[in-house]
């Protein structure tokens, strides 16, 4: 990104409003050192990819804090939890409702 930015040159770096990128972090630091007056917009791909990854986290750590019968709240609730509530079909949304109902620690991190 530095090799960009030098071609570009100040002038045009510095009318750069909006910096669209991946979350790499030389993208970022490249984009702020040349360019910070820019905001910046990180690609849906990879916001998603993290909070997917974070949510996967925080639903393996309540399976694994949870016992018995317990466990059928987070048991296979992933694509529930990742989908739109429109999308959701009528068991879908009730097994959503249960389960957030029941388990407040997935509700606060969502």
């Amino acid at each position: 990104m530095d090799v960009f930015y030098k071609w570009l040159g100040p002038k045009k770096s510095k009318g750069i409003r909006i910096a669209v990128m991946d979350m790499w972090k030389g993208f970022l630091a490249s984009t702020k050192a040349h360019a910070p007056q820019a905001a910046v917009l990180f690609d849906k791909f990879h916001v998603m990819r993290h909070f997917g990854q974070t949510l996967d986290k925080v639903r393996r750590s309540e399976y694994r804090r949870l016992s018995g019968k317990d466990k059928a709240f987070v048991k296979g609730q992933r694509y529930n939890l990742l989908s739109r509530w429109e999308n959701l079909t009528l068991d879908g949304r009730r097994s959503l409702k249960k389960l957030l109902a029941a388990n407040k620690r997935l509700q606060t991190h969502l």
